[in-house]
């Protein structure tokens, strides 16, 4: 697989051992945005759409600091950042502050310690909370984490959402800005962010799958399903020239015609009509 990107990523070191130009993967990162209110776009991104809305909440109207759902060659992996670390799990969480490793790169100003110490108390609060909360939704816990693994983790995402976005991996997530509707004069939130061709690297994925896996599953991925078959009904005809063979060359001639043409063509030449 060739790679053309204006960016790095940490699975590039493979290409070099790898001689092959086939398939080419042009990783141009785009973005779109799918409001609310947008049903035929949410139709076309329901298996992804709906696992990111189901990811289980810290509190009753808290989730993670940042969500996102990685669809990559037709399976999803969600991933979470929580004080500017990414994890792929709950378990995966809470075993970060059990070793005391959850506050590291903290963000906040109270410091590492501080914060580790919170992490403790919502951790030990959660373990000790319902499998859902009282809207229904799933708790930011061990339970409610295996309920949502059951219920989407395993899903398969539809090989026409990556054909409609044109690339073989994108993330969603829900964002938090407001968008200015300029023909309705008034502002509008955004819904879901679709990134296509990120950079994988800044979302953590290196900790779910190796350069090695990744790349082998980019070169599948295009080179199987990414890859459209032209039509032969559809492909044009060449108009034949003179020195060419065209539909009338070595055709047969109906029996008993034959000798019918041989006299008609004798005639012909000496004038008879």
């Amino acid at each position: 697989m060739r790679i053309i990107s204006k960016f790095r990523d940490y699975y590039d070191g493979v290409a070099a051992n790898t001689p092959e130009d086939r398939p080419l993967y042009v990783r141009q990162p785009h973005e779109r945005r799918i409001p609310y209110g947008d049903y035929a776009g949410r139709g076309r991104f329901a298996t992804v759409l709906d696992a990111l809305d189901a990811v289980p909440r810290w509190s009753e109207d808290r989730r993670p600091s940042r969500v996102e759902i990685i669809a990559f060659c037709g399976k999803l992996y969600p991933r979470f950042q929580i004080e500017n670390q990414w994890y792929g799990s709950v378990p995966e969480f809470f075993a970060a502050v059990e070793a005391g490793t959850s506050a590291r790169e903290t963000i906040q100003v109270s410091g590492p310690a501080k914060v580790l110490k919170a992490h403790q108390r919502a951790v030990k609060r959660l373990r000790k909370a319902k499998l859902r909360d009282w809207t229904g939704q799933l708790v930011f816990n061990e339970e409610g984490w295996a309920a949502w693994e059951q219920q989407h983790g395993s899903r398969d995402v539809p090989v026409e959402s990556f054909l409609f976005v044109g690339a073989p991996v994108f993330s969603v997530h829900k964002s938090a800005r407001r968008h200015w509707n300029a023909q309705e004069e008034r502002y509008e939130d955004v819904g879901y962010h679709l990134t296509a061709n990120p950079a994988l690297s800044t979302l953590g994925f290196g900790a779910v799958m190796g350069a090695q896996t990744v790349y082998q599953e980019l070169s599948m991925f295009l080179g199987n399903q990414m890859a459209v078959q032209e039509d032969p009904d559809a492909v044009p005809k060449t108009e034949h020239t003179d020195l060419r063979f065209d539909d009338r060359s070595f055709r047969e001639v109906a029996p008993g015609q034959r000798k019918a043409r041989r006299k008609a063509n004798k005639a012909r030449k000496r004038g008879e009509t």
